[in-house]
């Protein structure tokens, strides 16, 4: 039986598609260190041709990462959108282009893809978290409150969700600001937005 089962597992090995070809190990390679230096453009210029005539998952996601870092957001969700083609189940790349796309300003759009995301994966963390962000700068308060809330049954001392909620408050103009800014101080004595909002003359969200 062991024998049976090891010989069934090198044939899956052998026929197994390889995850990444040599070609694309050595340029991911160089394409991470040109990004630790800061060379986002030749980070992304070493890919080229990597992939050959068909795009691959592997080198649109970097590509993706790699437009957002240097800032051209429009290319950044182009890359991510392929990617997404490539691997249409595949949650990295949907969050990826929540990036760029938050970065242009367009939080209608971001809501749709977060939502897509928890058509997928309802308990997602991160696509939780933009959706109340976005929710918020849309000026949906009550929406946005009401998800926080949950997620804070979940997350009691998640720095961001408190700050995100005393962001809504804040908005709403709700009572209860000063109350999540002393939540937040105990958790991080020096956060600055939280001491931010125990001035009492302050009315307006802290960007």
């Amino acid at each position: 039986m062991k024998a049976t089962l090891l010989t069934l597992a090198l044939t899956l090995l052998a026929v197994a598609p390889a995850w990444a070809s040599e070609k694309e190990m050595a340029a991911f390679s160089e394409s991470y260190e040109a990004e630790r230096a800061g060379d986002y453009a030749k980070a992304f210029d070493v890919l080229n041709g990597v992939d050959g005539k068909k795009p691959t998952y592997l080198a649109e996601v970097r590509r993706g990462w790699l437009k957002y870092q240097a800032a051209d957001y429009q290319e950044a969700r182009r890359h991510y959108q392929n990617a997404m083609r490539i691997s249409p189940k595949a949650i990295e790349p949907r969050l990826g282009f929540t990036l760029p796309t938050l970065a242009l300003g367009k939080y209608d759009e971001t809501e749709m893809a977060v939502r897509a995301i928890l058509a997928i994966d309802p308990s997602n963390y991160t696509a939780r978290v933009r959706l109340t962000y976005t929710l918020r700068m849309q000026g949906k308060f009550r929406q946005a409150r009401e998800l926080n809330t949950q997620l804070l049954e979940y997350y009691p001392t998640d720095i961001a969700i408190l700050t995100e909620q005393m962001f809504v408050s804040v908005a709403s103009n709700q009572n209860d600001v000063r109350a999540f800014a002393e939540r937040i101080l105990t958790l991080d004595p020096n956060n600055a937005n939280a001491k931010y909002y125990l001035t009492p003359a302050t009315n307006t969200v802290a960007k």
